[in-house]
């Protein structure tokens, strides 16, 4: 059974994921034909994680299936959303993978330095 910190919210839905897989692989195409949530595989401090294997389709790469991990602010009464409504650690952690990573990453490229800091 899952814990009240870990249900599933209702915007992690068909919806969110066509979009997130439209822009991540710049295809207006794509179109979810299932997917499956997991959750409870991980423990973070400040942030529910949730696991999703998502099969979709598109105009570009026919069938195909991503496993992608979820990472979001806890919205449910628990210790987690506590410590997170305390402040924007949650705010920054994300900051630091959508903005200072990928600059980190773009700045050694320029210097001729192929490292990959992360996963796809």
């Amino acid at each position: 059974m899952q814990s009240q910190e870990e249900k599933t919210p209702e915007w992690l839905d068909n919806i969110f994921l066509r979009k997130a897989l439209q822009s991540y692989k710049r295809d207006e195409s794509i179109e979810v034909v299932d997917f499956i949530i997991s959750t409870g595989f991980s423990e973070h401090f400040a942030s529910t994680m949730y696991q999703c294997k998502v099969n979709f389709r598109s105009v570009e790469s026919g069938e195909a299936t991503l496993n992608v991990v979820i990472k979001a602010k806890p919205v449910n009464d628990g210790l987690k959303m506590n410590v997170v409504a305390g402040g924007p650690l949650f705010e920054t952690e994300i900051r630091m993978y959508s903005e200072t990573i990928p600059a980190i990453h773009h700045l050694f490229e320029r210097n001729g330095i192929n490292l990959k800091f992360g996963p796809e």
